[in-house]
């Protein structure tokens, strides 16, 4: 991270006078958060004519939400997909 800012002071000279908190993450972080193999962020590579699982399941009151779901795999992604699950069930209980 220190190197990294070093770099980044050239171009924005004072920048890390502006930086309140820093953290850095290897695929061991990764690994240790998500227990994905190897600390793969972006999941795993889909099968071809692959998709990912629905977010509505049969079961009634049922909804998922990660990285095997819509709107598909990585770390990055399962924050929308819990969002998305969110706004499925409030739609639900709102009888939309």
């Amino acid at each position: 991270a220190d190197k990294l800012l070093v770099s980044a002071e050239k171009i924005i000279p004072g920048l890390s006078r502006h930086i309140i908190c820093k953290d850095i993450a290897t695929p061991l972080t990764f690994e240790r958060y998500t227990l994905n193999s190897g600390g793969a962020a972006m999941g795993w590579f889909p099968a071809p004519g692959g998709k990912m699982r629905s977010q509505i399941t049969p079961i009634k009151n049922l909804y998922q939400a990660g990285a095997w779901t819509s709107p598909g795999p990585s770390i990055y992604m399962v924050i929308p997909s819990g969002r998305n699950a969110a706004r499925l069930i409030l739609k639900s209980r709102r009888g939309e």
